[in-house]
């Protein structure tokens, strides 16, 4: 399933930019094949210039996401990069289906409650053929919080997307199905049309019966006992024809309860956008 499908990319955009407005770390979100489906937001010199600007930094990136974002993303959360700084994945799954549509992304914090080895991070810096100096620059430019404060960003990162993704997804599942609804209601509509005209016709056709057993009978009485067997035939007719001319009345009031049960169904949503109308009024 592709996010495009029913997610307005802006608008999913807009809440990721107010959230690393909001807390001042990386963020960027992924569809389900990996690709970037919106812009990347506060990513630090220290990750994209330096550490993987370079060969050996790339590498051990590369790495990291394939190991540590798995982790992550089973578990729905932080892990450490192997430079040292914080990042998070929250893979986001739709609740009807289970089928993961896109995956945010992010982090690159150095947790403050944690002491900086510079000199671990010096160790790095030779190892990617970077300035040591210049890596330290780098690395305290970098956003720094408490672990436990940039889990709870990501968390929130997750949960406001995961609400926000399975709403639309409920907002386009329920248009396609009104759709549907919509197509088969007409469809409906035009069987009782076809059944009410020819259960009118019907209705004609027994009257008419009721109208020729009245005329046989009259003639099996003038014929007296001649016409007794004509007379019998004649009754059998006029019970047959008063027994269809009930059952094509049920019908007609069965044809009645389902275009009036039809009509509630086709205008449930007026009524409820018109009650929903008069709540904000008074609201």
């Amino acid at each position: 399933m592709d996010i495009r499908e029913f997610v307005d990319l802006e608008e999913l955009e807009a809440i990721q930019a107010a959230w690393a407005n909001a807390t001042g770390l990386a963020a960027i979100f992924t569809d389900a094949q990996g690709e970037y489906i919106t812009g990347d937001y506060n990513f630090t010199d220290f990750c994209i210039k330096l550490t993987r600007g370079s060969q050996e930094g790339l590498r051990r990136c590369v790495d990291t996401d394939q190991n540590g974002l798995k982790k992550a993303c089973l578990e729905k959360g932080c892990y450490k990069c192997h430079a040292g700084l914080m990042d998070f994945a929250y893979p986001i799954a739709i609740h009807e289906t289970g089928e993961v549509v896109m995956t945010a992304i992010g982090g690159q914090a150095l947790p403050s409650d944690q002491p900086v080895d510079e000199e671990e991070f010096r160790k790095i810096a030779k190892e990617i053929g970077v300035d040591p100096d210049a890596y330290l620059e780098a690395l305290y430019r970098v956003p720094a919080m408490p672990e436990a404060r940039i889990r709870a960003c990501a968390d929130l990162l997750g949960m406001v997307i995961d609400t926000f993704v399975n709403q639309r997804y409920l907002d386009y599942n329920e248009k396609d199905k009104m759709k549907i609804y919509a197509e088969n209601l007409d469809r409906i509509n035009g069987v009782i049309n076809r059944i009410e005209d020819n259960s009118k016709k019907l209705t004609k056709i027994a009257s008419k019966e009721g109208i020729l057993a009245l005329n046989s009978a009259i003639e099996a009485a003038r014929l007296g006992t001649a016409g007794a067997s004509f007379s019998i035939l004649a009754k059998q007719q006029s019970d047959l024809s008063k027994q269809s001319g009930e059952i094509y009345e049920q019908i007609g009031n069965d044809i009645n309860t389902i275009s009036e049960a039809v009509y509630e169904m086709n205008h449930a949503g007026e009524k409820k956008a018109s009650e929903e109308l008069k709540l904000e009024d008074l609201l």
